[in-house]
């Protein structure tokens, strides 16, 4: 006896139905399983967290989530790097430039500049 009430209890379908409150007539109605219920609900709100995540990382929405990158910032860090790069080359030279007049105001033989911006270069490689 106790097995049967428990295969009822497993196999009990339920009906989801949607009435006209005027005519009582049924307007739609699904029957589904307690199983079937959480495998709809589980599906539905994985559906919705995917669909989301493709909207913000696809579309230009994602601009709009604060501290992510947009186009132009992105731009920007890249101007800014060259940028640093130039200027530390730069500051190599006046810095080659200021030994080699250091030594010539001291009377010492002048350093061949050419040689020791490849080498340096060389070195940072």
């Amino acid at each position: 006896m106790a097995k049967n009430e428990l295969r009822e209890k497993e196999s009990r379908n339920y009906r989801l139905t949607l009435v006209d409150g005027v005519s009582h007539r049924r307007l739609w109605s699904v029957g589904f399983t307690r199983l079937g219920f959480v495998v709809l609900v589980l599906s539905v709100i994985v559906v919705f967290f995917i669909g989301s995540f493709c909207i913000t990382a696809f579309t230009p929405l994602r601009s709009f989530i604060p501290g992510y990158p947009d186009e132009h910032t992105r731009r920007a860090a890249m101007e800014n790097a060259v940028k640093i790069d130039s200027l530390e080359r730069e500051i190599l030279q006046w810095e080659l430039f200021t030994e080699n007049l250091k030594r010539v105001t001291a009377g010492e033989d002048p350093l061949r500049l050419d040689s020791l911006i490849v080498s340096h270069s060389e070195k940072e490689q």
